[in-house]
């Protein structure tokens, strides 16, 4: 499964310490990233979403795509 997720508004900083943070204790690998001013998860799986939420719940997470492949751009 492919959870591509649009992060934020946040700082670098914060999006650093969420990928440190998913890096220590996602039970699945992940993908971070930025395009322009905007940060983006790729997650494979809803423990590592659910994981998110909790220890990040003032951060807002927007869910571009899940399903089984990445969305043909």
């Amino acid at each position: 499964m492919i959870i591509n997720i649009a992060i934020g508004p946040i700082s670098r900083k914060t999006m650093n310490d969420l990928h440190e943070y998913m890096t220590s204790f996602s039970p699945e690998p992940h993908t971070a990233f930025w395009a322009e001013d905007q940060a983006y998860l790729e997650l494979t799986s809803l423990e590592s979403l659910e994981l998110l939420k909790a220890q990040f719940p003032e951060i807002e997470l927007r869910i571009l795509h899940q399903g089984d492949a990445t969305p043909a751009i």
